[in-house]
């Protein structure tokens, strides 16, 4: 008798178990939504259970973090943490629907626009073992290896491999040449945003795509002012105190116009500065004495605005 109902107890017993789990990870969740402020991540549950779940409610589960994880993105606060659930909410949203590309790209992109670079490489690579065969998870691992961390090298390998992967843009392939025959001007890196501006299929990743071109842009004139500066020293054995006398000694055609983000570019002890966003990424050329390059493997290599130091 007890053998016989074995086959029909054994079901109902896991069925219990996963209602069980089930409606505390649903308690908790609607408990989440009515205490939290807008946009506000109070809790992110471990994937484990969830996907013990059928497809349809782990899919559901998914969509909901998904859309949590883009208010969460577009949160003055959150981003002024640095985004502290932002890598868990991505984990659990593609560990629940790994062919949900959005979310390894999307999230590849907002994490190495706020510096958090390997976490951003680790997304983008779950993306190429588990997700759709996108050619942009490579091209953003080569993007974060060339510009953030000015390795021309590793990041032409990604770019050769994103090249390779059906569907990308016949200019990638160009790209990974110039890396490879080139010292990583930043023109390249503008080409390279530029290419991925064109096919941004949603206003998050646009978003952070406009802001990393800017970032770029920043960079090139940082570069050409930072040669007239190098050249004055040189000539005049001293600093200069103001970009006018840049102009005025011919070491610099003419006056930069307002920095990318807003600002205005100025010397301040001899050194250029911009007032809209003061950052410097990646290999730099340095100015002896007057110019210090930020290390790229150090925390402290990138604070975004309004993030407390590392």
């Amino acid at each position: 008798m007890r053998s016989r109902l074995l086959p029909t107890i054994l079901p109902l017993a896991a069925a219990s178990v996963l209602a069980a789990g089930a409606a505390l990870a649903a308690g908790r969740l609607l408990e989440g939504m009515s205490s939290a402020a807008a946009y506000e991540v109070t809790w992110v549950p471990r994937s484990e259970a969830l996907r013990l779940a059928s497809r349809a409610t782990r899919l559901s589960f998914a969509d909901y973090y998904w859309l949590s994880t883009i208010q969460y993105i577009g949160d003055p606060q959150a981003r002024a943490q640095r985004y502290p659930k932002l890598l868990p909410l991505l984990d659990l949203v593609t560990d629940l629907d790994p062919d949900h590309g959005y979310a390894y790209q999307t999230g590849g992109i907002v994490l190495s626009a706020e510096g958090r670079l390997d976490e951003s490489d680790r997304l983008l690579k779950k993306g190429m073992e588990k997700g759709p065969n996108w050619w942009s998870y490579p091209f953003y691992v080569a993007f974060n290896h060339y510009f953030y961390r000015g390795d021309f090298a590793e990041g032409a390998r990604w770019a050769e491999i994103a090249a390779r992967t059906p569907g990308a843009s016949s200019n990638i392939s160009h790209l990974a040449l110039s890396l490879n025959v080139k010292s990583g001007s930043t023109e390249h890196a503008i080409a390279f945003l530029s290419e991925l501006r064109k096919v941004a299929k949603d206003d998050v990743t646009a978003k952070a795509l406009d802001e990393q071109y800017r970032l770029a842009v920043l960079q090139q004139e940082f570069q050409r002012l930072d040669a007239a500066v190098e050249r004055y020293v040189a000539a005049a054995g001293r600093a200069p105190s103001r970009l006018e006398e840049l102009v005025a000694a011919g070491h610099l055609d003419r006056l930069p116009g307002p920095d990318p983000f807003g600002g205005r570019f100025e010397l301040r002890e001899g050194k250029v500065h911009a007032t809209g966003r003061d950052q410097r990424i990646g290999a730099r050329r340095e100015i002896p004495s007057l110019i210090r390059r930020p290390d790229p493997s150090s925390p402290k290599a990138y604070v975004p605005p309004g993030a407390p130091s590392p």
